[in-house]
């Protein structure tokens, strides 16, 4: 029964996850914002409700902990192709480029495309809050969400090579800037230096609540 209900569980997920990939790929299909949230947050839940049931009824521990990296990394991997659907698949500014309205690597293309002043975007919208509510919550509120579930994983699963805070933003700084420059060259969206901030502090902020003390031993204690 338990690995029938395992199997299931990672069958589902994968078909999901794949689902929604494909159909991130076409241009003739484009999931619309709670579209992905089914797609890629259901397999992420289905993945966790069934590593906590394996986990909970294992008895012998090298059990546990096999089911416990099977759920984990399969949630980071649906994690990971699901940031790379919304980084890499949205065809919106690609369709400004390829109609014309920007030229490639123009004049206007670095002016709409890139902004090195730091918290220049953030000013903005904070600034213009109430007649950019949608803006806001996307680009502020969104940034600091899209990688702060990275935070979570790195602090799981690989502690022991990203040890302290500082390591961790030296990493998440690097990982971000890389993906906005090829955002940038590759015309799926622009390279802001205040992305590469915001998706920091996400990070940042949920790996150091992971390493509160009644934070760990809650989840310490879901795990086991």
């Amino acid at each position: 029964m338990k690995k029938t209900i395992n199997i299931l569980s990672i069958t589902i997920s994968s078909v999901l996850t794949i689902t929604a990939f494909i159909i991130d790929l076409s241009d003739v299909i484009q999931l619309l914002f709670w579209g992905k949230i089914f797609f890629y947050g259901t397999p992420i839940l289905i993945l966790f409700c069934n590593m906590i049931y394996q986990v909970k009824t294992a008895k012998e521990k090298h059990i546990k902990e096999k089911y416990r990296e099977q759920g984990l990394y399969g949630m980071f991997l649906v994690y990971l192709v699901a940031i790379f659907s919304l980084l890499f698949l949205a065809g919106t500014f690609r369709a400004r480029i390829y109609y014309g309205e920007i030229g490639v690597f123009s004049r206007e293309h670095f002016e709409y495309a890139v902004n090195l002043i730091p918290f220049e975007s953030i000013k903005l919208y904070f600034d213009n809050f109430y007649n950019m509510t949608n803006a806001f919550m996307v680009n502020i509120l969104g940034n600091l969400v899209l990688f702060a579930p990275m935070g979570f994983f790195i602090n799981i699963l690989f502690k022991d090579r990203i040890k302290i805070v500082g390591a961790l933003i030296i990493f998440m700084v690097v990982l971000v800037t890389i993906i906005e420059f090829l955002q940038f060259v590759l015309f799926v969206g622009s390279a802001d230096v205040d992305d590469v901030i915001l998706n920091t502090i996400g990070a940042v902020v949920v790996y150091s609540i992971m390493d509160i003390k009644s934070v760990k031993n809650i989840v310490n204690k879901l795990l086991e």
